[in-house]
């Protein structure tokens, strides 16, 4: 079994085995992979920039208007509470 995770425009496709997998270790799974695909992308191009695509100058880029919210370091996943 896979499922497809979307973070904007960029898709991951994380294997989950039969099933089982919790989904904390799902989103870990998930988010690595995203930033993997991002890299490369990001690797691709040309000047220096950050692992968010800020250019090291301090001039912002595409990857702060995404649309993405933005977490203190630290934060993890929420599961809505129940």
């Amino acid at each position: 079994m896979k499922v497809t995770v979307c973070f904007g425009r960029t898709r991951v496709v994380v294997p989950c085995g039969d099933g089982n997998m919790k989904v904390f270790s799902l989103i870990q799974q998930a988010v690595t992979r995203y930033k993997k695909a991002i890299a490369k992308v990001r690797g691709a191009g040309s000047g220096a920039r950050d692992q968010y695509g800020a250019s090291r100058s301090g001039e912002g880029s595409e990857g702060e208007k995404s649309g993405l919210p933005r977490r203190a370091a630290g934060a993890g996943p929420r599961a809505a509470g129940g």
